[in-house]
């Protein structure tokens, strides 16, 4: 706080390209996480981080500053500081429809969403008519002229999508009805060819 308030700082922190992010401890008030602020600590966010991941580095981090916060109220020596509403954003909740991938999007901004949205409820998209979760990705550059959602490259260990900006490199993947599995095993089971629009 104050940045985020609302139902999912974490994922929206990733999901928003944020370097960190942290636990803040506050007195109670009528307005959304509005409360003035008595500690807080910083958490740094990952290249890699998932929704997943942070929320367990932000919970051991919580967990060390509520015992300090106890301490400090305990003694009289916990602080009161006003929050400033001006530098405060709504970070909705999450829903299903977010995780569609729109590939006219930056390559680096679906990367975010990839990582933001697990473990729930996942981005996706749709490849030789399925619905198949993506899980692991990374941005890699490609060539002008490629249309978003064409499939650039295609090799026996990954495959890449065109994006509005670059490409992503897909590296983890859940099919439909089939459990998660690296791009290696996907691919053995399923033929892609670069140029086909998935």
């Amino acid at each position: 706080l104050p940045k985020y308030r609302g139902a999912a700082p974490i994922e929206w922190a990733i999901i928003d390209g944020e370097k960190e992010t942290g636990v803040t401890t506050m007195y109670m008030a009528k307005g959304l996480d509005t409360g003035d602020m008595i500690e807080h600590s910083i958490v740094s966010i990952g290249d890699d981080d998932t929704g997943e991941t942070l929320t367990d580095k932000l919970a051991a981090s919580g967990a060390q500053l509520i015992l300090s916060t106890l301490e400090k109220l305990e003694n009289g020596t916990a602080v009161r500081t006003p929050q400033d509403d001006s530098l405060s954003c709504y970070a909705s909740m999450l829903n299903k429809g977010m995780g569609d991938i729109d590939f006219s999007e930056p390559a680096e901004k679906i990367e975010r969403l990839v990582r933001g949205l697990q473990p729930w409820p996942c981005a996706y998209t749709r490849i030789g008519g399925k619905n198949v979760k993506i899980y692991g990705a990374k941005v890699v550059s490609r060539e002008d002229g490629i249309a978003p959602g064409e499939i650039t490259m295609v090799t026996k260990k990954t495959f890449a999508i065109a994006c509005g900006q670059d490409a992503l490199q897909i590296t983890r993947l859940q099919p439909e009805g089939k459990k998660p599995m690296d791009a290696v095993a996907f691919l053995a089971g399923n033929k892609l060819t670069a140029g086909e629009h998935i």
